[in-house]
């Protein structure tokens, strides 16, 4: 019967979607890069791209929290800025996985500051009411 069933793994997607939920090894994940023959290149996005994965919606709800503060004025655009640029850089980690950034792109961070302001905007037309 071995011979002639397949034996079934994961596929590399759902791989990636059971780190978001439970400890899978870097080693398990390269195998399976490997056994997959992913070229080199694009093998090494993949680790970022797991933690990207992982970390999308609560770097999110911190950008939604950056974005109130400094509609508030709590925050100056600099701090804004600096602020969505840790996130993106995953607080300089993000070098550690091989890229630049995750989840959030130089452009949709230009997007995130003109979002930032028009709420300000709004908060302060609010105040004057």
């Amino acid at each position: 019967i071995e011979y002639n069933a397949k034996t079934y793994t994961l596929t590399l997607s759902q791989l990636i979607s059971y780190m978001e939920y439970v400890p899978v090894k870097p080693e398990m994940l390269k195998r399976k890069l490997e056994m997959l023959g992913v070229p080199e290149d694009e093998a090494k996005l993949v680790p970022a791209y797991a933690v990207a994965r992982e970390l999308s919606s609560e770097v999110g709800r911190y950008v939604t929290e950056l974005i109130t503060d400094y509609a508030k004025g709590l925050l100056t655009e600099d701090q804004l800025r600096r602020e969505l640029n840790n996130a993106a850089t995953l607080w300089g980690k993000a070098k550690e996985l091989g890229v630049d950034w995750v989840i959030l792109s130089p452009q949709e961070r230009e997007v995130l500051i003109l979002l930032a302001k028009k709420r300000r905007e709004r908060e302060l037309a609010k105040e004057k009411t």
